[in-house]
């Protein structure tokens, strides 16, 4: 392992931190977003209006939705934290599974939130009443908590690894549980559609948003895979570096996994 290597990694690493933090980059950027997101809403809450004068305008508030979903998945939270730590952690991660990853979330994002909304339209029948809140907040605490014992579990097996070949199931159980938390931006844009009755139309937006979504997911998923590709050759030896990498990002599966909970 090439120590003069890895220290220089680490001093890149702590500078890179230091500026992110001294020039406040971060909510900047996340303020940015909302903007973006509030000019998007807007425009969308437009579109869904006039589809009962011109239902051509579904189209184009379906690629608006897609666009959405970019841009709101790019936003704090939707699971790059933990497609960042699983694929660090995973010894044979690959574009596919970033893939996979990207999707299962994005899948399981809005199909909860959309479950969630119908239930109160169906059963409740009047979505003025909605109390999305309560029920969200149980699955954020069971989904947390799962997602610790995931961390635990893979921190266990990284310092017990004995180079056995891995079941690689772990990165879809991180995407289920990561995206089953309901997405708010699915439940706005189904609850405004309602509103208007236009359920199916509403589910249709909703799964363009989650395309849009499962794109941005996927791309961070494959981004934090190349980085360990680049971690493992360039700056660690590939077999102890594989061993460090895959041990640290256990802990902030379990780290990022206790945030959730603490914040709900």
């Amino acid at each position: 392992m090439n120590i003069k290597k890895i220290t220089l990694f680490i001093i890149i690493l702590i500078i890179i931190l230091f500026l992110i933090k001294y020039f406040n980059i971060i909510p900047k950027i996340n303020h940015e977003i909302i903007n973006i997101q509030y000019n998007i809403n807007q425009t969308l809450g437009n579109l869904i209006k006039s589809i009962k004068e011109n239902p051509q305008n579904l189209i184009n508030a379906s690629i608006i939705s897609f666009l959405f979903g970019i841009i709101h998945a790019a936003g704090p939270g939707h699971g790059k934290t933990f497609a960042a730590s699983i694929f660090l952690e995973d010894k044979t991660s690959n574009a596919k599974k970033s893939i996979i990853f990207g999707n299962i979330f994005a899948i399981t994002h809005t199909l909860s939130a959309i479950i969630l909304i119908s239930f109160f339209y169906f059963i409740i029948k009047d979505i003025l009443f909605i109390d999305s809140e309560t029920p969200t907040k149980i699955i954020k605490l069971i989904s947390s908590s799962f997602l610790i014992l995931l961390g635990i579990f893979l921190l266990i097996k990284n310092i017990k690894d004995k180079n056995d070949a891995p079941k690689n199931k772990e990165y879809k159980i991180t995407a289920f549980l990561a995206g089953i938390v309901p997405c708010p931006g699915v439940m706005t844009i189904m609850l405004f559609s309602i509103s208007y009755d236009f359920y199916i139309q509403g589910i249709i937006l909703s799964i363009a948003m989650s395309i849009g979504m499962g794109l941005t997911v996927t791309i961070s998923a494959l981004l934090s895979h190349y980085f360990r590709i680049f971690l493992d050759k360039k700056i660690f030896n590939f077999k102890k570096g594989q061993k460090i990498i895959s041990t640290f990002a256990s802990i902030m599966i379990i780290f990022f996994g206790l945030i959730s909970l603490n914040l709900y």
